[in-house]
């Protein structure tokens, strides 16, 4: 996996000076595999599992579930991903991989 964020035009909202990522906020990451992925915190995750070779999640909460999972069996960091919906859980993903340093952001 790899990951690297960055906000990509436009004046950043406070939300995005301080990091917090909304359904709207496009950001560029770079994945610890090299890989770089952008958009909404929906479309980084929805292009990740394009990309991942041995997941067959349906979903992209199955996708979100499976890299958690995988997270912790093969990099030892336990990934706290909270969130009602989808879009709440792609965010949470997504600031846990820049948290754990899994992804930075360009």
């Amino acid at each position: 996996m790899c990951f690297p964020v960055h906000t990509t035009g436009g004046t950043p909202s406070s939300r995005q000076e301080t990091g917090a990522l909304t359904g709207e906020t496009r950001m560029q990451l770079k994945l610890k595999d090299g890989r770089v992925v952008q958009g909404t915190a929906r479309q980084i995750v929805s292009q990740m599992r394009d990309l991942a070779q041995f997941s067959n999640a349906a979903t992209i909460g199955d996708y979100v579930e499976y890299v958690r999972t995988n997270t912790g069996a093969f990099e030892g960091v336990s990934l706290d991903i909270t969130g009602e919906t989808e879009d709440e859980k792609c965010e949470s993903l997504v600031a846990e991989l820049l948290r754990n340093e899994l992804a930075v952001r360009l």
